[in-house]
């Protein structure tokens, strides 16, 4: 693989003494923050030359935490506090409230698919407007869900740097995971045609902000998600994310593992 890069959702918790003692290729790094001084305090923790850090804005779980057609344009208005940095904008309705289940997940997505983004073409405006040296969209699957919702994704007029879906096997139960696989691989052929820098994003190493998402129970479950993406021919990939995987007791073998894929 030509690039493995991290998310990171919980720069409070992720060990960035070991980050920066045990990184030894070279990466990158979008740390999620709320604000600019939150984003600046943990990016100047990092000291290792080989990373280049990246920030993925958030809001409040009261706001709606992700950015889409739905959030306020007060909200929206935040993302021109990240414009001299690259910058990951996950695209995805507000969060609902209590822990992640299935049919909470999917009558959400059915509630946000028939309700109007009255803001959508101001998000689109906003994001055209960023400028940033790199914008990097992660959208949930399927495609038609997002460009509803957040649209951008089949925007001609504007123009971003790479597109991340999410292919979370963990969070699919065992006996549905070959079948998602299948999807996956359809989604993404269709994917590529439209975007040349597409990028995949593979996980769960931890839990997410519902703090109850399913996540790989050993590297077995990772080294099968990895080898897929060979098979399909995906040389970029993404890990969510980092502070998972540096609070592993065996945190080397999955680095070790991780380290493996890349392109010598």
């Amino acid at each position: 693989m030509k690039e493995i890069l991290f998310w990171c959702e919980f720069p409070k918790k992720t060990n960035w003494d070991l980050v920066n003692k045990e990184i030894d290729f070279k990466t990158e790094i979008y740390i999620a923050a709320q604000s600019l001084e939150e984003f600046l305090r943990y990016k100047n923790k990092i000291k290792n030359k080989n990373i280049k850090v990246g920030v993925w804005p958030t809001l409040s779980k009261e706001e709606g935490y992700w950015f889409s057609g739905f959030t306020d344009k007060k909200l929206i208005n935040k993302l021109d506090d990240f414009k001299e940095f690259n910058i990951k904008i996950d695209l995805e309705p507000p969060t609902f409230k209590g822990k992640w289940t299935t049919i909470k997940a999917l009558s959400y997505f059915i509630k946000y698919y028939v309700k109007k983004p009255k803001n959508r073409e101001y998000l689109e405006r906003k994001i055209e407007s960023l400028k940033n040296k790199k914008i990097i969209l992660s959208p949930t699957i399927p495609m038609f869900y997002v460009k509803k919702t957040s649209g951008l994704i089949d925007n001609k007029r504007f123009y971003y740097n790479s597109v991340y879906p999410m292919i979370y096997t963990s969070m699919v139960s065992r006996p549905m995971r070959a079948f998602f696989r299948m999807f996956f691989r359809f989604f993404y052929g269709n994917l590529k045609r439209k975007h040349n820098n597409t990028y995949v994003a593979l996980g769960c190493l931890d839990v997410g902000i519902y703090g109850n998402e399913g996540i790989y129970k050993d590297i077995k479950e990772l080294k099968k998600d990895m080898d897929y993406m060979q098979k399909l021919n995906i040389d970029k990939i993404v890990i969510f994310e980092i502070s998972g995987l540096f609070n592993k007791k065996d945190y080397k073998n999955w680095l070790n593992l991780i380290k493996s894929y890349l392109s010598k």
